[in-house]
Order: structure tokens, then C-alpha cells, then sequence
């Protein structure tokens, strides 16, 4: 175990390295526990994962992969620390070797802390891709959001790689801190954030015209505007990172780590959270007399459509499940709750199709 580090170092002074490590681990084990509790709820609710469930594994992935960068990089932040603050007592040669070591590692994990927050967005949009099936006007806009997220991300790399100058000195400890590479470096703060800052926005703003159509009552709409607008969690921890990072005078390594830490596990745990939705849907037992209208009135529901409402409880549409002699069903917004994927949304002529599934298992 590591002695606590001198005082006057920043963070550094008051969180010795094994405690920074600690951290690491204890927030990537939070989010794993997260990805666990939300694949049971999709198997249980649902019976199959789908692709927004394997890009959040994708993230949580690349979130442990830079944990063990982290823990690696940990000695060499700390080393930096105190080399800033006038306490190193590193000879110049372990200097320069510790130095260059940090920047190797740093580079890949900033790079992995955008990946990380890249592929939660793309787990959402996965997700409102089938919400937005046969909506053209929907479909166009999230296209257009898919292009800005991506060419955003690109973006990202681009201007870490560019904050040294000239660039091949990226990796050379001390051969970044001239004036331009101050300003190019608080630019690609500033950037990056804002970027990811609009990608959530765009996002979380696709389907709230959709939820204000459809006719439901003001608290599952409200439960439904939760799940869309959890990104707002993100947004804080940005914005909040950003502003340490580009609008403070000292140069905290630790603090740094600390703040891609946080930031990159929230999104993972936020990133898990809209199939929790469907632990407060409601479900009631019936018999195997479950009716509904074959019939929809297509002219009505355009009408509808036009008229910014979509009546979803006008009909008993119900999912049967059958076990061991007993059936339940599933009501609409149980489904949309659940996965949004049994509801087919219909542009154009207007209309909902909804399907009837009876599942069975052997006694």
C-alpha cells in the first residue's frame, strides 16, 4: 500500500494512488452491476436481448478496459503531480521515462473515455430506431442525428490528436506546452463537450413529439419522459468536467482521472437504465377469453395522427402467456414499456398494427 502523498499537490495531496484505484474498480463494478440487472430484466421481461443490449455490453467493455489503463497510468498521475508542484524526486531520466509513459497512456484513454460515451448514445439510438419503424419523418431525423454523432466522434479524435504541435510530439513528455498547445488544448475540451452535450440533446429530444401523441394517462407519459431524459445525468457530468478541466489555473492529473472516471460510469449506468421502465408496468391475470377488435378505423386514426394524439387504450390488445395451465397478458404499454418493439408505428395512411403473441411452456 502507497503512503499518502505529500500536501499541496491538488488531489493528489489528499487521495493517496491506491485509493484512486479503488475508485476505478468500485464505479466499474457499479456499472457492470447495472449491465447485469439490466439484462435480467430484458430476459425476464422479453425473453431475448437485443442490439442496443449488446452495444451497452460493447461500452462496458471498452468502461473495464480503460479501468486497467487507469490503474496502470495511476503511478505515472501521481509522479506528475508532484513534479508540478516542485516534490518530485525523480532523477531527470525516470523523469522523462514516467512522463512519456503517462502521455502513451492518457492518449488511449481519452480516446476509450469518448468510445465509452459514444456507444451509450448508440444504444439509444439502436433503441429508438425500432420505436421510429415505419415513421419516415422520424426515421429521417434520426439518420441525421446518427451522421452528427458520428462524425462528432471522429471529430473528437482529431482534435486530441492535433493539441500538440506539431502533432508527432504527442508522446514526448514537456514538448506540448507552448502557447498554441494551451489554446488547442482547451479547444478540444470545449469541443468535445459541446459536441457531446448536442449528441444528447438531439437524442433525448427525438421521441418526446412521438410520447405527446400518444394518448396515455399523464403518468406513464411522465415515466416515459423520465426514461427519455436520464441523459440530462450525462449532461451534468460534461459540462461539470469541461469547466474543471479548461477553467481552472492548476494542471491535476488525478483530478482528471477522477472526473473521466465518474463521467464514463454514469453514462454506462444511464445507458442501462430505460429497460428498468418495465419493473413498474402494470399486469393483471385473465382467462384465455381475451378479445379485442379486429378491425381498426384507418381514417380515424390518421385523423388522430393529424390531431397529435394516438388513442393506444382504445383497443385491449394483450401478449398471452401461458404457463404451467396459468395466462397472464400483457397490456400496451406493458410492451412499449418492456421493449418498444412490439408496437409497429405506421406513417403514410396511418395506423398502429399490433400483434397478438401466445407463448407456451411445457408443464
Amino acid at each position: 500500500m502507497s503512503a499518502p502523498a505529500p500536501p499541496g499537490l491538488g488531489l493528489a495531496g489528499k487521495m493517496p494512488e491506491h485509493s484512486l484505484i479503488i475508485i476505478v474498480w468500485v464505479a466499474t463494478g457499479l456499472a457492470g452491476c447495472f449491465v447485469v440487472a439490466r439484462t435480467a430484466i430484458r430476459v425476464k421481461k422479453i425473453e431475448k436481448l437485443h442490439v442496443d443490449d449488446y452495444i451497452i455490453y460493447a461500452a462496458f467493455l471498452v468502461l473495464v478496459a480503460n479501468a486497467v489503463l487507469q490503474t496502470i497510468q495511476t503511478p505515472h498521475c501521481y509522479n506528475l503531480a508532484r513534479l508540478v508542484n516542485g516534490l518530485s524526486t525523480l532523477t531527470e531520466e525516470e523523469t522523462m521515462a514516467s512522463g512519456n509513459t503517462y502521455m502513451r497512456y492518457e492518449f488511449t484513454i481519452i480516446g476509450l473515455f469518448w468510445t465509452v460515451l459514444w456507444l451509450v448514445k448508440a444504444s439509444f439510438l439502436a433503441f429508438f430506431y425500432k420505436l421510429f419503424d415505419g415513421l419516415q419523418g422520424y426515421r429521417r431525423i434520426w439518420w441525421a442525428v446518427v451522421v452528427f454523432a458520428f462524425l462528432s466522434y471522429v471529430g473528437c479524435w482529431i482534435v486530441s490528436i492535433n493539441v500538440c504541435h506539431p502533432a508527432k510530439n504527442y508522446f514526448i513528455f514537456g514538448s506540448c506546452n507552448k502557447d498554441i498547445d494551451m489554446k488547442t488544448s482547451i479547444i478540444a475540451v470545449l469541443y468535445s463537450t459541446i459536441v457531446d452535450v448536442l449528441t444528447d440533446v438531439m437524442i433525448m429530444a427525438m421521441p418526446l413529439r412521438l410520447l405527446w401523441k400518444v394518448r396515455i394517462s399523464g403518468s406513464e407519459k411522465m415515466g416515459l419522459a423520465g426514461v427519455f431524459g436520464i441523459g440530462v445525468l450525462i449532461i451534468v457530468f460534461a459540462i461539470a468536467r469541461a469547466v474543471q478541466i479548461a477553467f481552472t489555473t492548476t494542471n491535476d492529473s488525478v483530478l482528471l482521472a477522477l472526473w473521466g472516471i465518474i463521467e464514463s460510469t454514469v453514462s454506462v449506468i444511464v445507458g442501462c437504465l430505460p429497460p428498468f421502465k418495465s419493473l413498474f408496468s402494470r399486469r393483471q391475470n385473465t382467462s384465455y377469453n381475451t378479445s379485442y377488435e379486429d378491425r381498426y378505423n384507418k381514417s380515424a386514426l390518421t385523423n388522430e395522427l393529424r390531431n397529435g394524439s394516438i388513442p393506444l387504450q382504445s383497443r385491449t390488445t394483450q401478449t398471452i402467456r401461458i404457463h404451467r395451465g396459468h395466462v397472464t397478458t400483457e397490456s400496451m404499454e406493458d410492451i412499449v414499456g418492456s421493449s418498444g418493439e412490439d408496437v409497429r408505428w405506421k406513417s403514410g395512411r396511418g395506423g398502429i398494427s399490433v400483434r397478438q403473441e401466445v407463448h407456451q411452456t411445457s408443464t
